[in-house]
């Protein structure tokens, strides 16, 4: 029974990992195809929609990391992925650290809502 129920569970997160991948990737991908199949895209602009993309990937990654309940090491990567971005676009970014309670609401379909809505 514990051997189904983990199998299971491991079923309902590949479900998971390929619907999220679908709702963010998957879309990113379309458009980029959109804009090349109608010709009228810019090398940059195409470039931006598949960075978007790729930036997606990462999140999608970065939400399967183990949290321990804590959302600070989930902001703190996300600053680091940022960090360089922001810096070409001089853009500052200030970063107050506070005690945050532990969340055990942290699940990794969570984690990646609160990282794609940041």
């Amino acid at each position: 029974m514990q051997a189904m129920e983990r199998l299971q569970a491991i079923v309902d997160e590949r479900s998971r990992i390929m619907h999220d991948m679908h709702d963010g990737i998957g879309a990113h991908l379309i458009s980029a195809l959109s804009l090349v199949e109608h010709g009228n895209a810019a090398a940059t602009e195409i470039a931006a929609v598949l960075r978007e993309c790729l930036d997606d990937l990462r999140l999608t990654i970065d939400s399967l990391e183990p949290t321990e309940n804590d959302l600070l090491p989930v902001m703190g990567n996300l600053r680091y992925r940022l960090d360089d971005r922001l810096r070409k676009q001089s853009i500052d970014l200030y970063w107050q650290v506070r005690e945050v309670p532990g969340l055990t609401c942290l699940t990794p379909q969570n984690v990646l809502h609160i990282l794609r809505l940041l």
